[in-house]
């Protein structure tokens, strides 16, 4: 929206004059949260706009702080725009004066923004001290399981699951990523997924690192950044290949969970344009990782009870339906037109005596931008405004963040440039050893089977001269170890 325009909820806002406007405009008192929250409406309702501003409410509510925790900025990278302050100055200048809301207004929020370590990453990432800084981080490679490769290959078969948990039970915590995969490549074979497809690449990109990588992200990172309830920790997946950011989401809301289950706090977790994942069926030709996801974004959306709390959004119901029936605290219905979508999105509503349908369902077709139905879990349904975010939000014309934005406006950059030369200098260094190691193991191999097999045959020799029954011909590895110790222990060559 123009900084000229009328305010976003536009011709309603006179009739707000008239009543008490916090109540109206502001959800009246903002509900605790116990599952999660879930956003219905057209292309231009405002749905990905009035999230951040909800979310906005819950974090600056001095009663009740919520951790907020912005995962996946959709194809517009929505998430960015955390970091800097609204830029609608005549817009809250007019809800100022119009509504009395001297407190609220443009709002500089502390950020963090954290990049996944990818060859791709751009040099220059945003940095404003006091207020917003950037940070790079790794995964421990063994932290990783095969619930977390499931999400670039999809399902994944016993044996590689079983392959890979005893080579990691096996690793040291002083082992090298490159020393742990080079393991597992010697179990399993050439074609294999798991390896091609993940741990080689991502070992190269340098996002799989050792325990004791400074940048990892592991469970003491995690509940550090939860124990932060004040700043805003962003995910940024701009520079990731699309086949690793579901890996990566995935692991991180994993971590999550696993830290708020040893300790509990608030958070909530932005999921833009949850329809990708939802609206995903068996029989959709889509990669096998959409499918996990959408599995476990269930999973995950019932875990509120634990302090975890998803806000997402969607265009329609009936891409949701059946997953989320009775997991939302809240559901906001923005505008729908189709009266299919309208009869979804209230039947148990109108059921359940919280809706009026006659009234109000038809309502929902003419909402304007910012305008919702509010329908709590167990409550009646009312509709309300939202006014726009106090940070800055995406905006039509904007181009490329870092460049026509951060890049225009700020100008203030941090860098990792020699962190991530010493990290990859180091891959290059375990690369190396790893090959000459191997090159040692195929010589000794070799030395080992020739002298087995002289072994083999003067026993057969003695064997036949004492005229006793030889051992098989056809001896595997096993088998002809089992014989040489018992050359060993019987002297004799008793069989």
């Amino acid at each position: 929206m123009d900084s000229g325009n009328k305010p976003f909820f536009g011709s309603g806002l006179k009739k707000l004059k008239k009543k008490d406007p916090i109540t109206i405009s502001l959800l009246r008192t903002l509900q605790e949260l116990i599952g999660s929250m879930f956003m219905f409406g057209k292309i231009g309702t405002g749905k990905t706009v009035s999230m951040l501003s909800l979310a906005g409410l819950y974090h600056d509510n001095p009663q009740r702080k919520y951790k907020i925790i912005d995962i996946w900025g959709g194809d517009r990278n929505e998430h960015l725009y955390w970091g800097l302050p609204s830029n609608q100055i005549k817009y809250w200048n007019y809800v100022k004066k119009t509504l009395k809301l001297d407190k609220d207004g443009p709002k500089q929020y502390q950020v963090t923004y954290y990049y996944p370590l990818m060859k791709k990453l751009r040099n220059n990432l945003p940095f404003n001290p006091p207020f917003v800084t950037s940070k790079i981080f790794t995964i421990p490679i063994r932290d990783i399981t095969h619930t977390d490769f499931a999400l670039i290959t999809g399902k994944v078969g016993e044996n590689s699951a079983a392959h890979w948990k005893n080579v990691i039970n096996e690793s040291k915590k002083n082992d090298s990523a490159s020393k742990i995969v080079n393991n597992y490549r010697k179990k399993i074979s050439k074609n294999n997924a798991i390896y091609n497809s993940i741990l080689h690449p991502l070992i190269n990109e340098g996002i799989l690192q050792e325990d004791n990588c400074q940048f990892n992200f592991d469970i003491k990172k995690i509940a550090e950044m939860l124990d932060d309830q004040e700043t805003i920790s962003v995910f940024s997946l701009d520079f990731v290949d699309e086949e690793y950011k579901l890996f990566i989401i995935g692991y991180i809301i994993r971590k999550i969970t696993e830290a708020l289950d040893k300790k509990r706090r608030e958070t909530i977790e932005i999921i833009r344009e949850a329809s990708k994942f939802f609206k995903v069926t068996d029989q959709s030709i889509v990669p096998d990782r959409y499918k996990v996801m959408k599995s476990y974004l269930s999973d995950w959306i019932r875990m509120g009870r634990r302090g975890f709390h998803p806000f997402l959004d969607t265009q329609s119901p009936s891409e949701t339906s059946g997953l989320l029936d009775g997991q939302q605290d809240m559901t906001l219905l923005g505008k729908m037109p189709g009266m299919k979508d309208r009869e979804m999105a209230t039947f148990q509503l109108i059921r359940d005596g919280l809706m009026d349908p006659d009234i109000q369902r038809p309502k929902i077709a003419n909402l304007n931008p910012g305008q919702f139905c509010f329908c709590p879990s167990g409550e009646k349904v009312s509709f309300n405004y939202l006014l726009l975010p106090k940070c800055r939000y995406w905006q039509e014309g904007n181009g490329n963040f870092y460049d026509n934005i951060w890049g225009k406006e700020v100008t203030k950059w941090i860098n990792f440039d020699k962190e991530r030369e010493d990290l990859m200098n180091k891959l290059k260094d375990d690369s190396e050893l790893i090959k000459e190691e191997n090159i040692k193991d195929k010589k000794g191999s070799k030395l080992i089977n020739v002298k087995e097999i002289g072994i083999v045959k003067n026993i057969i020799e003695i064997s036949e001269n004492l005229n006793q029954n030889s051992p098989p011909i056809n001896l595997n590895v096993e088998q002809k170890i089992q014989t040489i110790k018992k050359v060993k222990k019987y002297r004799g060559f008793q069989w």
